[in-house]
């Protein structure tokens, strides 16, 4: 149960160390931040801890990254992006299997 924790632990210290590098992207001109924003992609195929986590990452930065504002709060806005996609996984999963999600 510890050794879980601390996977656990350690996957929310990459993710945000992740995240704050997304919010650098905003202070580098376009060219400079696709060529980070690649390498951050790269980054996150790489760390074993992440590889669960790097399709809904890649998506978040396609989707949102280029509408965030240099002062928004990224960490906040992926948690919110998790949680929804996390909703929206639970509920096609209970659609498929015919199962009420409070049985759930």
């Amino acid at each position: 149960m510890d050794f879980e924790l601390s996977l656990i632990h350690r996957d929310q210290i990459n993710v945000a160390y992740i995240l704050n590098l997304l919010i650098t992207l905003h202070k580098l001109d376009p060219a400079e931040a696709k060529k980070r924003q690649k390498e951050i992609i790269d980054l996150v195929a790489g760390e074993v801890q992440l590889r669960s986590k790097r399709q809904i990452i890649e998506q978040f930065i396609e989707e949102n990254l280029p509408k965030l504002q240099p002062d928004d709060n990224v960490i906040g806005d992926f948690e919110s992006y998790w949680a929804r996609n996390k909703d929206a996984a639970l509920t096609k999963l209970c659609q498929e299997e015919n199962i009420q999600p409070q049985a759930l």
